[in-house]
């Protein structure tokens, strides 16, 4: 099962947000009102991160393979921030992505999850 860190600040400081799963985050203004720096980890052969440039899975994306650290989030899109993600425990494909960015709809048994979720008053640190 994958599972994010995300953290408030740059470089893995400040609060931080542990979310197990497969799971698609809408916003990701949402979290901390801006994450600023991630750790994704899993156990799975093949897990799948995917961030996009603008919220709904929309906008440019790039695809991650394995177990990753973004110390800086701002940096992936030219200076923008990260806009929405997907983590899975297995690997997606590339047309499975560009279904996921049309529709904006993930499968049934991921998690998605809404701005309407509060993140900010919470966390692990």
């Amino acid at each position: 099962m994958p599972r994010l860190t995300i953290f408030e600040e740059k470089d893995f400081r400040g609060r931080s947000r542990v979310i197990a799963g497969n799971l698609g985050i809408e916003n990701m203004d949402s979290v901390f009102g801006g994450a600023q720096s991630l750790r994704f980890r899993s156990a799975c052969w093949s897990p799948t991160l995917v961030l996009f440039s603008r919220p709904g899975f929309k906008g440019r994306f790039h695809i991650y393979r394995g177990n990753m650290n973004f110390s800086d989030l701002q940096n992936l899109f030219f200076g923008c921030d990260v806009g929405s993600l997907i983590s899975s425990g297995k690997r997606l494909s590339r047309r499975k992505i560009r279904q996921f960015r049309k529709t904006g709809q993930l499968p049934s048994h991921y998690r998605l999850i809404t701005p309407s979720e509060t993140f900010s008053g919470s966390g692990n640190k």
